[in-house]
């Protein structure tokens, strides 16, 4: 092998957008992609690639003349903060020239070009599986977290459900501010729910600060930054789980897509924890919208929300992985 046997190029945001379509039209036609349902992708946003903003760069990967890579870097601030570790996060999108190479090819420039970012930590996520990319990533230090499944229900059929004796569903927009006693009250089941994400389940990440972070996330959720509805459920008077999950809804899609950022909380115990399906399936009969389309994930290892989706009539739409590159792996 000679010299400059791989290369990264800088290149301008509307020129990088422009690659990473036609890297994604030549995987999508390579059938080298499995593990999601390719016609969904662009709908539900499952795609590893975000389009570049004016203000930023990407940068283009070559091995042997190939355009392998198109990637760029989005500083992200709030977990940053909250987990005490300097991140970013990687958009990418890789090209069927790909498959040209061998596996036991080495991409150093690609490797030296990471450890020389000033971010400790930097993290992906891989939608489905494209093969050979999963090894490609660990390859140069790249570390596998975790899993998640994608569901998603464009049925519109309502999930049967009996409401249970003396448990009370409450319904909030949080457009309008929630009392401070009720704040109180949720903040306790965050408090109390298992949540093991990306973060928590990454061992480097002390698990004080993973739970800080998610209680912060939790937090702006009741202040009604980040989701539009939230739904409670009280048996005795007393809150015992709870759910929230944004809604889009605009001009451009006939029917809204409910489900973003849907999460699930529930006190430590089989009935408060059931309750959530119950919430869920409340959600979708009495969304104000009325008719959606809805997804939703789970980690793959969750086995009681892997459970519930066929009871909700939902169908399995993707698989996604997450990576973590700690600087000096």
């Amino acid at each position: 092998m000679g010299l400059n046997i791989d290369k990264i190029d800088s290149i301008y945001a509307t020129e990088a957008n422009e690659i990473a379509q036609n890297f994604k039209s030549s995987i999508l036609l390579s059938k080298n992609i499995s593990g999601i349902n390719t016609e969904l992708i662009d709908k539900y946003s499952w795609n590893s690639w975000k389009p570049v903003g004016d203000i930023s760069s990407a940068y283009l990967y070559s091995y042997q003349g190939y355009p392998i890579l198109i990637f760029w870097f989005e500083e992200d601030d709030f977990n940053s903060f909250w987990t005490h570790v300097s991140q970013a996060r990687v958009h990418w999108q890789i090209s069927s020239d790909f498959f040209k190479l061998t596996p036991n090819d080495f991409h150093s420039t690609l490797v030296n070009f990471f450890e020389s970012l000033k971010w400790e930590m930097l993290s992906l996520r891989m939608y489905g599986d494209i093969r050979g990319v999963n090894c490609f990533w660990q390859s140069i230090g790249f570390n596998f977290i975790h899993s998640n499944v994608w569901f998603y229900n464009e049925k519109h059929t309502l999930p049967f459900f009996k409401s249970p004796s003396k448990v009370i569903v409450d319904w909030y927009n949080l457009e309008e501010k929630l009392p401070t006693e009720k704040i109180v009250e949720l903040t306790t089941i965050a408090n109390n729910s298992f949540f093991f994400d990306r973060f928590y389940k990454d061992i480097r990440i002390p698990k004080k600060h993973s739970h800080t972070r998610f209680l912060k996330v939790a937090e702006n959720v009741f202040l009604g930054k980040l989701v539009k509805y939230l739904l409670t459920a009280s048996y005795d008077q007393n809150m015992k789980a709870v759910i929230f999950f944004d809604i889009d809804k605009n001009d451009q899609i006939k029917v809204p897509l409910a489900g973003r950022w849907f999460t699930a909380m529930a006190l430590p115990n089989t009935f408060a924890q059931g309750l959530c399906y119950y919430l869920f399936a409340h959600a979708m009969r009495d969304l104000p919208e009325g008719r959606a389309d809805w997804f939703y994930s789970c980690a793959l290892d969750n086995f009681k929300s892997l459970q519930a989706h066929r009871k909700l009539k939902f169908r399995l739409g993707a698989i996604s992985h997450d990576f973590h590159r700690w600087k000096h792996n």
